[in-house]
């Protein structure tokens, strides 16, 4: 095994981890809005035990929350997965 190799199994692994963390971000991302869309009620009357917020800014810190993770799972996951595919596939 050459030190060519090994950097390309290097490469095949990070995909695969990257790959993998895109995918769970994206099912925690369904999973929010999910619960807002479908327990607003709930989720609301929980969180307003602990916190004096208004029904609006609980759903405008959700959708901004979900925003920013989106962002997040976009541009740290997604976006090094289709740079590391795009390196291996032209160097084949």
């Amino acid at each position: 095994m050459n030190e060519n190799d090994s950097c390309r199994d290097g490469l095949e692994i990070a995909a695969q981890v990257l790959i993998r963390c895109f995918l769970g971000g994206v099912i925690l991302l369904l999973i929010w809005f999910v619960a807002i869309l479908l327990g607003t009620d709930w989720l609301y009357a929980t969180n307003a035990r602990w916190f004096s917020i208004s029904r609006e800014q609980f759903i405008l810190v959700n959708y901004c929350g979900i925003a920013a993770v989106k962002l997040v799972v976009y541009v740290f996951f997604l976006i090094p997965y289709i740079s590391v595919r795009l390196v291996l596939m032209k160097h084949r």
